[in-house]
This record gives C-alpha cells, structure tokens and sequence, in this order.
C-alpha cells in the first residue's frame, strides 16, 4: 500500500503545481484539452508536452472519453482533442464523429467547436484524408513525435 503513495503523491503535487502556475501566470493560456489514446504513456506524454499551456485531461477507452467529452460541453468544452486512430471499440474517426455530433446537439457555436488532431503510427493516405475531410482535423501527428513537431505542428494549426 505505501508503493502505492510513494508513486502517487508526486504525480498529486506536479499536478498541483502545473494547475496553480497556469491560473497564475498565464491566464489568457489556459485551455483545457483532451487526449484519447488507449495507450496510456501516449496520454501521459502528450499531458506532459503541454503542460506549460493547457489542462489536460485523458481517456483510454470511448465510452470514458465520450462521458468526459460531453460533461465539458455543459460547461467548459475541450479547446482541442488528441485522438488516436486504431483503438479497441469506436476507432477514432468514428469516436471524433460522435464528439462532433454532440456538438451540433448541445448547440456549440462553431467559433467555439474542438480543433482535432489526429495522433495515430497509420499515416497512409487513407486515415489521413479522412482526418482531414471527413473529420475535420487541423493536424496529423504521425507517432512517434518529439516535443518540439508536436508544438511546432500545434502552432501550425493555430491551437498554440
């Protein structure tokens, strides 16, 4: 039980830390993005890449990130989302089609919709051009990626 602790209070305090410097020193930087990959050290990566300019919050299955997706559409939707493509259950072209789906029910104006970035190993011509038509991605990062292609491509996209 305490290796448990020994692991988890540091990832409470970064976590405390990242949150209380993004409402201090940059407010107008805050946005709140979420990260869908069922492989979990992808979301802790990205989560860690982006920490000095957004919230992240993270899903590995559809269901979670469906159920998480909608909550912050009641109050506070996702500025962008990180899908991967090849995941268990919903693939993610299908999964960005449910989130923006919801959108349109829940009345989000378009100005304020999610910027999609597909994040997937599959970059043949096929996923790609459905990220970008039939999705509406604004990017595609083809793992694996480094910090500075993910934000230069991030920038590209005018999500940072």
């Amino acid at each position: 039980m305490l290796e448990v602790f020994k692991y988890i209070i540091p990832i409470i305090y970064y976590f405390i830390y990242i949150i209380v410097s993004l409402s201090e020193k940059n407010k107008e930087k805050i946005m709140a993005c979420l990260i869908v990959d069922d492989d979990v050290s992808i979301c802790q990566l990205i989560t860690f890449y982006l920490s000095r300019y957004s919230l992240c919050f993270s899903a590995q299955h559809s269901t979670q990130a469906l159920d998480l997706f909608k909550s912050h559409l009641r109050s506070d939707p996702f500025a962008a989302v990180f899908m991967d493509i090849e995941m268990p259950g919903f693939k993610g072209h299908d999964l960005a089609e449910l989130f923006r789906d919801a959108e349109e029910k829940y009345g989000v104006p378009r100005e304020k919709r999610f910027k999609l970035v597909m994040v997937s190993a599959h970059d043949d011509p096929v996923n790609v051009a459905r990220s970008y038509h039939k999705n509406g991605a604004v990017a595609f990062i083809k793992k694996p990626f480094s910090e500075e292609s993910l934000i230069a491509e991030l920038r590209v996209a005018s999500i940072l």
